[in-house]
């Protein structure tokens, strides 16, 4: 009968430490959108292995004034894989409670892709800056740069952002 047991609380210890990354699957967007209704927001599609998304991240980290927009992160690598899901919470992490992190779920690659944007082709990091209605107003393929973020957060509405 003990022998169940270890597994038990190594499983419920795993489950206390994983931090909270929602699966990504066909209605994604439209659950992002909803979750984000009234509030401007970017969406940063990234990888673990990505050194320009890492770097982005930072960027966005040293962003002060207290950012009118929230930054959601959708990392491209499986949301069930336990290591994955310690990697991205760990990556992730210095961007505070501002932060809503997803991960691809089981449905195939290319038809997640295509729910977030049908023009995109799976270039990263890939970002998308939402108002708080709703609209997106730009998409930016490539590293965000302190100009890029205060730029395109003044015109989401995040009037008060500053980059450090």
């Amino acid at each position: 009968m003990m022998v169940g047991l270890p597994a038990v609380i190594t499983l419920c210890a795993g489950a206390i430490a994983a931090p909270n990354i929602s699966a990504f699957e066909s209605d994604g967007m439209a659950r992002i959108i909803a979750s984000e209704a009234g509030h401007p927001y970017v969406l940063v599609v990234w990888s673990l292995d990505c050194t320009y998304c890492h770097a982005s991240m930072k960027n966005l980290a040293a962003t002060k004034g207290g950012p009118d927009f929230d930054i959601v992160t959708l990392a491209i690598e499986s949301a069930d894989d336990p290591k994955n899901a310690d990697a991205i919470g760990t990556a992730t992490s210095h961007l505070g409670a501002r932060a809503i992190n997803w991960a691809f779920g089981d449905e195939p690659a290319e038809q997640l892709r295509y729910q977030i944007d049908p023009k995109w082709h799976g270039e990263l990091p890939r970002s998308y800056w939402y108002d708080a209605n709703g609209r997106m107003v730009s998409a930016h393929s490539g590293l965000l740069t302190p100009t890029i973020i205060l730029e395109t957060g003044l015109k989401i509405g995040g009037d008060s952002a500053r980059v450090q």
